[in-house]
């Protein structure tokens, strides 16, 4: 096992609700969206269950961005083939909302539409973002969000065979693991002043970060509450900046975003993924944007 180190830095530990319970959740979740929510044991068993919903086969393919973790290739692989370029035999296509940045949903749909396919919307972790003004997650036939992440990961040796047999394990047990639920919120207004305070952390480092690196913020029919906050160096920078960030204790990866954000038709261009979520304090994402700015 291998330490992830603080790409998803929590300098606050969220508030314990031991009382919670999944109806709890699902009542507040099916208020915010307007739609039926069900609380899963994670957001990759819920594309399996849309999956196996709309009766996607072994025989059928299933498209899929470029990037995507194994986890989610491990899953939609149980129900279906996922490919990189859609083809006769695509009934579905999962539509990745990345870091909690929108896809560009009118292309995306109309394309979708004129290729008959089922469209499945991984949200991650980017509760409350918006595409013209429509909340993301209720654009297609379905959409999983998530509200955690493992710090640790499986890395060598057998490890990767074991994480293979927890996920095909939870598809059998879609209801079981809640012990997490206690770190969600209780309420609709304790879920909304969680989202505020993911916001404020988003409002305060684009304002900090010089705009000619956030080439993703500047698109005016998106409303952003991400996980991440893509920033586009020059590539010997992106390696400094980086090295940099790892001296306070702040592990960006350097990784691809689609800026055209269409999975149909993605252009991808490296960049910095800073984190950006409301348990990160003002003072270490102020410490982030001064080094960036200085790259």
């Amino acid at each position: 096992m291998k330490k992830v180190i603080d790409a998803y830095p929590y300098d606050q530990k969220p508030a314990s609700h031991r009382g919670n319970k999944a109806e709890n959740v699902e009542k507040y979740l099916n208020e915010f969206f307007g739609r039926f929510s069900v609380v899963q044991s994670s957001a990759r068993v819920g594309i399996y269950q849309a999956l196996k919903f709309f009766k996607v086969s072994r025989q059928d393919t299933v498209l899929v961005p470029d990037f995507l973790c194994r986890a989610i290739l491990t899953i939609i692989n149980v129900a279906g083939f996922p490919v990189k370029t859609a083809d006769e035999n695509t009934k579905a296509v999962l539509v990745f909302h990345q870091w909690g940045y929108p896809q560009r949903m009118d292309e995306v749909m109309a394309e979708a539409k004129r290729r008959g396919l089922v469209v499945i919307e991984d949200c991650a972790h980017s509760f409350g973002s918006r595409y013209k003004g429509k909340l993301i997650g209720t654009f297609g036939d379905a959409a999983v969000f998530s509200f955690k992440v493992l710090k640790w990961c499986f890395t060598k040796g057998r490890w990767p065979f074991w994480l293979d047999a927890l996920y095909f394990t939870s598809i059998l047990f879609p209801r079981t693991g809640f012990s997490a639920l206690k770190f969600l919120p209780p309420d609709m207004n304790s879920f909304k002043q969680e989202l505020e305070k993911r916001k404020s952390t988003y409002r305060f480092l684009v304002s900090r970060i010089k705009t000619e690196y956030l080439l993703a913020d500047q698109d005016p029919a998106i409303d952003v509450y991400p996980l991440y906050v893509p920033v586009f160096l020059a590539q010997d920078k992106l390696l400094q900046a980086r090295d940099e960030l790892l001296k306070v204790g702040v592990q960006a990866e350097i990784l691809h975003f689609d800026l055209k954000r269409n999975v149909f038709s993605p252009q991808y261009q490296k960049c910095l993924a800073l984190p950006c979520h409301q348990q990160i304090q003002e003072e270490k994402v102020a410490a982030v944007c001064d080094i960036i700015n200085k790259a």
